[in-house]
């Protein structure tokens, strides 16, 4: 599979401190594992997550980064592939609730510690934070692209992207992860509607696109995936879909939005005809990904596999 990097001998990560796991897939992170890893353990008590992050295919100094952190588990895979690397992670992982997290987020323990809690609730099976998007600095089109998509249902519902934990009665229903690019859609259409929570007291930051045309390459991608593996989403692509029809339609009812939701919709009608072209080209990879996300000077950055357009 890989080699394993174990935490050190004073204990971090210990089985019978720790009190949940937190899975990071990494495909060449270097220049941003180092935030995401600090923003979890600089507010954790001592054992507080068993931290397993997953570089696969990695080219960059990834591992290393990573490695330099107390109490972190290194595993290192040859193949370039977030599914793989969930997989290897679930699989190292041995606690519950288990935190999925992209390494190109921003959060902290309070966050994690606080969907924790709530999965301990009767009935929750996954939940997450809220996500926040940063647009600082983007084209106007970017920054009304991500106004209007965070008054649509599914970003202002229950919307489980990028970061997500599940108790051990949300992962016990279903094997492994397929290869799909949405992983969190995908396990949100295991999980019924009234499982999932997406709470609004505490929040983590993703990072917009630089550019109009990194926006609309990136969406393109999610959206050919979608398309193409819909029939392992079980409805889910399609219920979202019915749900950005009627928000959209209630948001055009407030003359001062119109600008932006022109906007909006002219750059779905690109986006998905991108995504067309590109199933039918088969010219959509897993990494395929916007790379100047990863610019921490810019402080740019897009979580992988958002469900929805």
């Amino acid at each position: 599979m890989g080699t394993v990097n174990a935490p050190g001998p004073d204990g971090a990560g210990s089985q019978e401190e720790t009190v949940a796991s937190v899975v990071i897939p990494a495909h060449n992170e270097e220049a941003v594992i180092g935030r995401c890893l600090d923003g979890i353990i600089d507010g954790a008590g001592l054992d507080e997550f068993e931290i397993v992050v997953v570089a696969n295919g990695c080219s960059d100094a990834t591992a290393e980064v990573a490695r330099a952190r107390s109490g972190v588990t290194v595993i290192e895979l040859e193949q370039a592939s977030k599914i793989a690397a969930l997989n290897a992670g679930d699989q190292a992982a041995s606690r519950f609730p288990r935190h999925f997290v992209d390494a190109d987020l921003e959060l902290d323990a309070h966050a994690l510690r606080r969907v924790g809690e709530v999965l301990t609730a009767d009935g929750v099976l996954m939940a997450a934070p809220r996500t926040v998007t940063n647009v600082d600095g983007r084209p106007w089109l970017v920054r009304a692209f991500y106004d209007i998509f965070g008054r649509l249902p599914y970003a202002s519902g229950d919307h489980l992207a990028g970061v997500y934990s599940l108790s051990e009665e949300a992962r016990g229903l279903f094997d492994t992860f397929p290869e799909v690019l949405a992983d969190d859609l995908f396990v949100s259409s295991r999980v019924r509607a009234d499982q999932r929570r997406t709470l609004d007291d505490v929040s983590f930051v993703v990072h917009a696109p630089n550019s109009t045309r990194q926006l609309v390459a990136t969406r393109a991608r999610m959206h050919a995936f979608n398309a193409a593996q819909s029939d392992l989403m079980r409805g889910a692509v399609e219920e979202n879909r019915k749900g950005q029809i009627g928000g959209l339609i209630e948001l055009s009812r407030e003359p001062r939005l119109w600008p932006r939701l022109a906007a909006y919709v002219g750059l779905v009608v690109l986006i998905k005809a991108r995504a067309w072209w590109k199933i039918r080209q088969g010219t959509f990879a897993a990494w395929d990904r916007d790379e100047t996300s990863r610019d921490t000077e810019t402080e740019v950055a897009t979580a992988d596999g958002d469900g929805a357009v």
